[in-house]
């Protein structure tokens, strides 16, 4: 499909991350219903399907006849690397994605643009809506999760489990902004408590963060990551009071 590799997230077409969950999507992947991976670490072929970056083998989490969801894996080169899946060893057709260093992409709940994070009550950050969540209160720890942070330290085998125990598979994630404008500059930083992969899952990373206490409150504020060098996510909106 045109523009048809993209983060799994919001699904834009500006690219990839290295060890980025990406979607592909095109025709005739799988002939059979839609496959889920079910251990780790993944297998590069599910469904019959196999895809291939720079015709190395990447980690295959899901099938379809139309969308195969995989792992850019950590050492593709940044800039165009081609893509291709073959099903059954029929060869498909080769496509191109610019792959960066690190693409960060905050996961949304499906609710607006509220985010996937939860606090240390297990509540989503949004407006009091029973069995969903309620407002964050300055000074508490929201956990964001995210994909495309990049590569870790220490590193980490692409299709792997994240490890739970020292050392942590970390990212260097300088600030997460609140209540950033349109403004350049605005917005109130705060400094990570931890930022990586999380434990035990491929590809997956989680941002623990204290909201600061000059958070603007209300229901809609904005949220976002900044990596540092014009890095910066997609924003979320979270209810803070």
């Amino acid at each position: 499909a045109f523009q048809g590799v993209v983060d799994n997230a919001i699904f834009a077409g500006d690219g990839v991350a290295q060890g980025g969950i990406v979607a592909v999507f095109g025709e005739r992947f799988a002939a059979s219903d839609p496959v889920q991976a079910t251990k780790l670490p993944l297998g590069t072929t599910l469904g019959g399907a196999t895809v291939f970056v720079n015709d190395k083998p990447a980690p295959v989490y899901y099938v379809a006849a139309n969308q195969i969801n995989f792992q850019i894996p950590y050492g593709t080169p940044t800039g165009l690397a081609t893509v291709r899946v073959d099903r059954d060893g029929q060869r498909g057709n080769t496509v191109t994605v610019n792959v960066a260093a690190a693409l960060p992409r905050l996961l949304r709940l499906g609710i607006g643009d509220y985010p996937i994070a939860v606090q240390q009550d297990g509540a989503f950050p949004v407006p009091t809506t029973p069995g969903v969540g309620h407002p964050v209160n300055r000074g508490d720890v929201l956990t964001f999760y995210a994909l495309g942070l990049g590569p870790t330290n220490p590193g980490v085998v692409e299709g792997v489990a994240a490890p739970g125990a020292e050392p942590l598979a970390r990212v260097n994630v300088p600030k997460v902004v609140f209540g950033q404008t349109f403004f350049p500059g605005s917005g109130i930083p705060a400094t990570p408590l931890y930022s990586g992969l999380t434990p035990f899952f491929v590809g997956l990373y989680q941002i623990n963060v204290l909201v600061p206490n000059g958070s603007p409150v209300g229901d809609t504020v904005n949220v976002s990551l900044d990596m540092g060098g014009g890095v910066v996510s997609n924003r979320v909106t979270i209810a803070v009071q």
